[in-house]
């Protein structure tokens, strides 16, 4: 038998425990989404989920809406963290 010796090469490498077998990857599992819970869609961040922001006022001091340019109306956008795929 065969034992390491030091200042020479060849018999046991340092790494040798360290070595892991080169199977296939195991599948990735995927989880859904903590942000929108698997919706995909999560409430814009321009309108807060109303659909609607103040334009200004009219001539008798009463606000003016219009229709929000970032969801244009829908209330909802595409979620930032999973990109609308529903999982991470």
């Amino acid at each position: 038998m065969r034992t390491a010796q030091p200042g020479r090469t060849g018999g046991m490498n340092m790494y040798q425990s360290y070595k892991t077998s080169r199977g296939k990857p195991e599948a990735y599992e995927k989880r859904r989404c903590s942000r929108c819970r698997g919706t995909g869609d999560a409430p814009c961040g321009i309108c807060g989920g109303v659909g609607q922001v103040p334009k200004g006022a009219d001539t008798e001091g009463h606000t003016m809406f219009a229709r929000c340019d970032g969801c244009l109306g829908r209330k909802t956008v595409r979620c930032p963290t999973c990109g609308g795929e529903r999982f991470v």
